[in-house]
């Protein structure tokens, strides 16, 4: 592991369960955000690789100095200052089989990754995020399926349910659908956006790296995609999904984890 990440030039970096290493307006420690702005500063490319929309992101990592970031699990490439390069949507007609599902079954959702819950009951995790967040509540399905990146499904107290789900939704074409939040949410893209193709885009098509070594660094099953464009390293503290199929498994995210696999391989 120490090998790869010292011989990488181009290093990517998931938020949640990754570089998240506390609570608070202050996700990311400064030992973590130093130990970024180290390897920019000594020549080496840092890409932000997240599930969330950049607009739910760029508060937390303002203070790093990346130029380019993969958001909503590679539906959206985007410059730090917010301009988009690339986007990618979910083919309507598909939309319309994956909504037909969640309508059918009662599912709650988000879309594009606003802050609209869209339920057909008011259930009591959509009260919480309601009443403790800026987020919204409808009961109103979605009928338009045009221009839709990303969509999130969840149930926080039966995962079983959430795999089965995920295995079905699998099976439908030109999708990307990964488990995230240990199991307890399903993350659906065009199956032209996941986070191992915003890789290859990025290292090719605007960094334009005729030969690049990439490491990647996450916790959940939407990062299992860049196995196949980089190095893989699982935090400790990643699904068992993920572990299994990561090249290695580092340290656990708290208390600035990525900062300490960074120091270790200077």
């Amino acid at each position: 592991m120490i090998n790869s990440i010292k011989n990488a030039n181009i290093l990517f970096f998931d938020l949640d369960g990754t570089l998240f290493d506390k609570f608070g307006k202050n996700k990311i420690s400064k030992k973590n955000i130093n130990a970024l702005n180290l390897l920019v500063k000594e020549g080496k490319k840092v890409v932000i690789s997240t599930g969330r929309s950049y607009e739910k992101s760029i508060n937390y990592i303002k203070d790093i100095n990346f130029e380019f970031g993969s958001f909503q699990n590679g539906a959206v490439i985007a410059k730090k200052n917010g301009e988009i390069l690339k986007e990618s949507y979910i083919d309507e007609k598909v939309a319309k089989i994956i909504f037909n599902i969640i309508h059918n079954k009662k599912l709650e959702y988000f879309i594009n990754g606003n802050n609209l819950v869209y339920n057909k009951k008011f259930r009591f995790i959509s009260n919480v995020l309601v009443s403790f967040t800026n987020y919204k509540s409808t009961k109103e399905k979605i009928s338009k399926f045009t221009k839709i990146k990303k969509i999130v499904i969840w149930n926080f107290f039966n995962k079983s349910f959430i795999k089965k789900l995920n295995k079905k939704l699998n099976k439908i074409k030109n999708i990307s659908s990964v488990t995230s939040s240990g199991g307890k949410t399903i993350e659906i893209t065009s199956s032209y956006s996941t986070k191992g193709l915003a890789i290859k885009y990025i290292c090719q098509n605007i960094y334009k790296l005729k030969n690049y070594n990439a490491v990647h660094f996450g916790d959940s099953m939407n990062d299992s995609t860049t196995k196949e464009y980089a190095t893989l390293i699982a935090m400790k503290n990643s699904s068992i999904e993920l572990k299994k199929i990561a090249h290695f498994e580092g340290k656990k995210n708290k208390h600035a984890g990525i900062y300490k696999m960074l120091k270790k391989a200077k």
